[in-house]
């Protein structure tokens, strides 16, 4: 995990976030903040590179999550990082290489534990579980999470871990910043997620959606397999910016004829790549090669589609 992910050193921000803050609200800033948190999770296997990035943004490097585990996906390991901003934690998860995405398609479709969450997202929650609720528990005020792709589903599974075992009031969970998430669990466990207890957990997940970006519609909501979106979903078309003012409030989703497995593999494989936008900035020659090469629905999932329609003002924020 990391080889294709990893960007050169100088496209990280130089300086900390200047409107980072920690609002309860949504706020454009801090979903830049997150996104950048989440590209950076894929860097943890260069630990000295991390501290350094991570410094420059005045944030204090607190843990390394890193663990594997057998599931039925093919990602065995789950990474990320426990980091802090002044009283705030922010813990961050990575995805999956995007050469795997295409597995994912039949891969994920049919395995649900019995609360109806996908059993590989499960499974990569709770090996790092322990590690998750420690920074919580220890956390001195509020709690961000964020993730790209699985880690997404990683963020979110966590997030609804810690209100639910009580290692957090739902007050200190400030946002969930969810960037290209996978659909996580079905129907019942959507709507548990979105009407929790607390009446929070659904009201902070925010859905970053860019493009054409594949990821989200996997997997399928269409019967017999019934997962479902959780959250507040935010979404610009390829090349564009996320405006705030677009943000959906938490609502049941309504599954759409025509999207199941056969029509995702048929949307990948029917795409041409998408070279129109900005080169993909990847630390490695070959990456970069590969990256540029791969299918529209495929591209806009990377990291860098989602900072660079974060890095607009234009829609405020």
């Amino acid at each position: 995990m990391g080889w294709l992910t990893a960007l050169r050193e100088d496209i990280y921000p130089a300086t900390p976030f200047p409107d980072f803050a920690d609002g309860a609200t949504f706020g454009l800033a801090t979903a830049r903040a997150m996104a950048w948190a989440a590209q950076l999770a894929y860097e943890v296997r260069n630990e000295p590179k991390l501290d350094r990035i991570l410094n420059r943004w005045g944030w204090r490097p607190r843990n390394i999550l890193a663990r594997q585990f057998n599931s039925v996906l093919k990602l065995t390991s789950t990474k990320g990082f426990v980091a802090i901003s002044g009283d705030m934690t922010i813990i961050s998860f990575a995805g999956t290489e995007p050469t795997s995405v295409a597995n994912w398609l039949t891969d994920l479709a049919f395995f649900k534990t019995p609360f109806g969450i996908h059993e590989g997202f499960q499974a990569g929650a709770d090996v790092v579980w322990s590690q998750v609720r420690a920074a919580g528990a220890n956390a001195a005020g509020g709690i961000f999470l964020t993730g790209h792709s699985l880690g997404a589903a990683i963020a979110a599974l966590s997030a609804q871990r810690l209100l639910a075992e009580s290692v957090i009031t739902s007050e200190r969970l400030i946002g969930i910043y969810t960037i290209g998430m996978p659909r996580a669990g079905n129907e019942a466990f959507a709507a548990g997620y979105d009407s929790d207890s607390s009446g929070l957990l659904g009201l902070r997940t925010y859905r970053l959606v860019h493009g054409e970006d594949i990821v989200p519609d996997v997997p399928p909501a269409s019967p017999p397999f019934g997962f479902r979106h959780v959250g507040r979903l935010l979404a610009c078309p390829r090349g564009g910016s996320f405006d705030p003012a677009q943000l959906e409030p938490p609502a049941p989703e309504r599954p759409q004829a025509g999207s199941g497995i056969a029509e995702s593999i048929g949307e990948v494989i029917g795409a041409g790549s998408a070279r129109v936008l900005a080169p993909y900035p990847g630390e490695a020659p070959v990456a970069r090669a590969i990256v540029d090469a791969l299918p529209g629905p495929l591209r806009d999932h990377i990291p860098d589609r989602y900072l660079a329609a974060l890095s607009h003002d234009s829609a405020g924020g």
